[in-house]
């Protein structure tokens, strides 16, 4: 028998149970990402119901990603996938965290719990880290060269943004962070900014520039970035707006190392957005410990990272999944 053929039996069973539940809770670091709280011992029934679904079999056979998803529908309900698609779709929150560190902090089995989520609200894209629908994104140390990616450097800020500036189809609707991994860390905190706490938000987007589509293009094969990326980010040139529309609401796309504007005005329009973005006194600061994560809208947030504090030993890890959001279900 396959060892994904029993998830069906799985889920049978646990229709025989009371559904777990979930309570969702206001979070002490954020003014509007509310945190998801499950019982420890409901989730550990997941991860023992999953358990013969490897990481492997993850990245092999999707069906398998749906299955866990199955899985943990079986367990906590219709009603907590349904949590899950009002929390990012809702204006005002746009996201959610959760913490399952007092059940596991085992990286696989976070994968799993992750991907289960995941593809309860979306469809993941394939990460262009990895060619796989997740990435494993390490912060070290050692290794690192004044050439390396914002994104692996320690002590440097990684400016905020959003995901998806450059891909060719506008479908990074939202993105899930999980830490695996951490040692020898101080600082290195998530910054979020939602746009409608940032105080220039009509400042910019009524701005000549908030509509005018700006050449967006990725760096160039030899380039250090393309390099520690594995080479694996490919993308024509795009002309593109950083503000939009969806479902009515105002939105932006936003990476300022991917956008070359043609003229000292929009050169200055792009510089004086970071400097506002950046110092924005509503940005937050949002610690994830191992074993939790962090879902958000990428179409409502920017994000960033704070600097970590030196030591030679410096090791952290994320995963990272984003995609397009699935119409939730009546």
């Amino acid at each position: 028998m396959s060892q994904h053929s029993s998830a069906a039996g799985t889920a049978t069973m646990n229709d025989t149970l009371p559904v777990a539940r979930h309570l969702v809770k206001p979070h002490p670091e954020s003014r509007r990402l509310p945190r998801i709280v499950l019982e420890p011992d409901d989730v550990r029934r997941f991860l023992e119901a999953s358990s013969h679904i490897t990481t492997r079999s993850l990245e092999y056979v999707p069906y398998s990603r749906f299955t866990v998803t199955e899985v943990a529908q079986g367990i906590w309900g219709d009603e907590f996938i349904q949590t899950l698609h009002r929390l990012i779709e809702d204006r005002h929150s746009g996201g959610f965290l959760l913490d399952i560190s007092a059940a596991s902090t085992n990286d696989e089995e976070l994968i799993r719990f992750i991907t289960a989520l995941a593809y309860a609200i979306g469809t993941p894209d394939n990460d262009v880290l990895s060619g796989k629908f997740y990435a494993r994104l390490p912060v070290k140390s050692q290794d690192v060269t004044p050439q390396s990616s914002n994104l692996f450097q320690p002590y440097r800020t990684f400016g905020m943004h959003t995901d998806g500036a450059a891909s060719k189809n506008p479908t990074t609707d939202w993105l899930v962070f999980g830490k695996t991994h951490e040692r020898h860390v101080k600082g290195g905190r998530n910054r979020l900014l939602h746009l409608d706490d940032w105080r220039d938000v009509r400042r910019f987007s009524e701005a000549p520039q908030g509509r005018k589509p700006f050449l967006i293009e990725l760096p160039s094969a030899n380039d250090p970035r393309q390099q520690q990326w594995g080479n694996n980010v490919r993308s024509e040139p795009l002309n593109r707006p950083i503000f939009f529309d969806w479902h009515g609401h105002l939105c932006a796309r936003f990476a300022d190392q991917f956008i070359f504007p043609k003229s000292i005005e929009d050169a200055a329009y792009l510089r004086n957005f970071v400097e506002s973005v950046e110092s924005d006194p509503k940005v937050e600061c949002v610690t994830i410990p191992v074993g939790s994560m962090f879902f958000l809208n990428n179409n409502y947030w920017l994000h960033g990272r704070e600097v970590f504090e030196p030591h030679p030993e410096l090791f952290r890890e994320i995963i990272r999944m984003r995609g397009v959001l699935n119409a939730r279900q009546p």
